[in-house]
């Protein structure tokens, strides 16, 4: 009876043993790590304003549906003749400026860079701002269009120092082509969780 218990015992203490082998086996397969399941970030393609302007092609098309109108306005230089073919102008300008974004350029990571106009400050810090491609000028002058106006939400803890307010910046992130307003202007393009550096 007491080898039969020995022997049962060392069939239990050898299962326990192999199925410890088993588990400690698995447990060190080696595991992917969140840096290896992290992608690394897509590096930025830097572009100019020029870029995100209508087309040539597009400008050349709204131009071109008033350009008949423009040639039936005198050359004479009157008062007259200068304010119909500004009325024109104004509103070739107009269409131009409600051509949507480059789309293109859609769910890109961009870098770009200009002057901020702050939306708000909190700590001296503006987190949110429009990118406008030079200084905001005196109030009389004529807002800039959509698609020069990008509207910019910075990354928390990356806002820029208004200290910095009139110094050229660069914006990073992934853009977004959609019409926003503000109370400000209207804004064509918007980066949100954007990287801000100040030159």
């Amino acid at each position: 009876m007491t080898q039969l218990r020995i022997k049962r015992k060392g069939i239990n203490l050898a299962t326990v043993f192999f199925s410890t082998l088993t588990l400690l086996s698995a447990c060190n397969q080696e595991k992917p790590s969140e840096t290896q399941d992290k992608k690394p970030a897509e590096e930025a393609k830097e572009i100019t304003w020029k870029d995100l302007r209508p087309s040539k092609q597009q400008q050349a098309s709204i131009k071109k549906k008033y350009q008949e109108q423009l040639n039936q306005i005198t050359e004479d230089n009157s008062e007259n003749s200068l304010a119909e073919r500004q009325t024109i102008w104004n509103k070739i300008t107009t269409e131009i400026n409600n051509v949507p974004g480059n789309k293109a350029l859609n769910g890109t990571r961009i870098k770009v860079s200009g002057y901020a106009t702050p939306l708000d400050v909190v700590d001296g810090y503006t987190n949110e701002f429009l990118l406008l491609p030079h200084v905001k000028g005196c109030g009389v002058a004529p807002p800039p269009s959509p698609t020069q106006t990008i509207l910019v939400v910075a990354k928390k803890g990356a806002g820029m120092p208004m200290a910095s307010l009139h110094r050229p910046i660069s914006v990073t992130g992934e853009v977004t082509v959609d019409r926003k307003d503000t109370d400000e202007v209207k804004a064509g393009y918007i980066i949100t969780d954007a990287e801000v550096k100040v030159f």
